[in-house]
């Protein structure tokens, strides 16, 4: 198995859906949300630096179970989306880091909505979802280009010894029954399949295992919350 290690910075921006799905669809556990939102708060976590903000939010959902394919929501429709009744570990990451960017507004209360924007904004390309479902950056590959041309990160990737590694999507295309959008949309196979072969084209670096020990001392260490 080869390991990839990836650094970034992250930054404040948000945007908002043209096309929703309904709330009931999009947003699974709402009393979970405002119980963090009230806490964050309270305890003003908008003050601290990003990194330790997503420390604590992370705190937070740990109970929370694994549940696999928590982004497909409906057969036809993308929209944004957050669950916290089930997790995998992308929207682990990425109710962490939505929610931690939600606090750069600061508010009194918050809603749902103030996360899905977040959302909304690093999980589409270019910020924005039009309700297709190739609106959404599917690899993690192109989530690092997208985000970083839009100012959401700094990847630091190439700043430490790296190596080019082989990259080769193709997961999406060949395994479409697991997706319930490719499932019920035989059109986007094709698309998703160009999608792919441009995005195999794309140069992606690693920081082999072997190199991080020699470099962590250059990274920015958390505190580990409570």
């Amino acid at each position: 198995m080869r390991f990839v290690f990836a650094a970034i910075v992250l930054l404040p921006l948000w945007c908002h859906a043209a096309k929703p799905l309904p709330l009931s669809t999009t947003f699974k556990g709402e009393a979970k949300f405002h119980d963090m939102a009230r806490k964050a708060v309270t305890q003003q976590w908008g003050q601290l630096p990003t990194s330790e903000r997503m420390v604590k939010i992370a705190m937070e959902l740990e109970g929370i179970p694994y549940s696999s394919y928590t982004l497909e929501i409906d057969n036809h429709v993308e929209s944004p989306s957050a669950n916290f009744h089930g997790l995998d570990c992308w929207t682990f990451f990425e109710i962490c880091l939505g929610f931690s960017r939600m606090l750069d507004t600061h508010q009194t209360s918050y809603q749902p909505q103030d996360l899905l924007d977040q959302i909304e904004w690093t999980r589409y390309r270019n910020g924005k979802c039009h309700g297709n479902y190739l609106d959404r950056i599917h690899y993690l590959a192109e989530w690092y280009v997208d985000n970083k041309k839009r100012g959401n990160i700094a990847d630091l990737t190439r700043s430490f010894p790296n190596t080019r590694m082989h990259n080769r999507c193709q997961e999406m295309s060949i395994l479409w029954k697991s997706y319930r959008y490719l499932k019920h949309n035989p059109d986007l196979r094709t698309q998703m399949a160009k999608q792919e072969s441009r995005l195999t084209k794309m140069p992606v670096y690693m920081i082999p295992k072997h190199k991080v020990p020699n470099m962590e001392h250059k990274l920015q260490k958390c505190r580990h919350y409570r």
